[in-house]
């Protein structure tokens, strides 16, 4: 994964909504960090542990709108790429 992950350049806002909600700001490659991230990802609290259980596919909650993204979809998609690569 760490060799996935180095493909990856920009940065990316990650948003858990809900009650344990917070916002994570990451920035991926070289160069300073941007006033806007590339990228906006957002899911309820309720979805994202559907996901790290196996419940539900990744690709089936974005196209059922149950992941927002905003901005860089290429960018969106090798995050995802990286992440979900087998160890």
């Amino acid at each position: 994964r760490i060799d996935n992950m180095r493909m990856v350049g920009g940065c990316v806002r990650f948003t858990l909504t809900g009650d344990r909600g917070f916002t994570l700001l990451t920035h991926f490659g070289p160069g300073p960090l941007p006033e806007e991230p590339n990228c906006n990802l957002t899911v309820d609290g309720g979805i994202y542990e559907q996901l790290q259980a196996g419940e539900l596919d990744a690709q089936q909650a974005f196209m059922s709108g149950k992941i927002d993204i905003l901005g860089d979809m290429q960018m969106a998609m090798q995050l995802a790429l990286a992440v979900m690569s087998p160890d």
